[in-house]
């Protein structure tokens, strides 16, 4: 198929016409969806412990520098500026090179 030769609104016809149904509540489920976001999105506080935005590898390895919650890790970075995670052992750049080694 060439894509010069067809639109979007093309391609979606022909999509609709050779699967009939498949858009079928399409809508209805994205609202359901756009609704569950709404309602399950919690936002972040400073007050808010590390344990409950990240994985325990990554608070065990903020807690070893003493940072116990949002508002602890938002001022580490701002003392110690773009290359905070360097001052973290076990915490950055070359341990992510190295992690999908297992």
């Amino acid at each position: 198929m060439d894509p010069e030769a067809w639109s979007e609104a093309d391609l979606l016809a022909e999509y609709k016409a050779a699967f009939p149904g498949h858009f079928k509540g399409f809508l209805t489920r994205v609202q359901a969806l756009n609704q569950l976001e709404t309602v399950l999105s919690v936002v972040p506080r400073v007050t808010d412990q590390l344990a409950s935005w990240f994985a325990p590898t990554v608070v065990a390895c903020l807690r070893k520098v003493g940072l116990m919650s949002l508002a602890d890790l938002v001022n580490f970075i701002n003392v110690y500026g773009y290359r905070w995670h360097g001052r973290i052992q076990g915490f950055g750049a070359q341990r992510d090179k190295w992690s999908w080694f297992g």
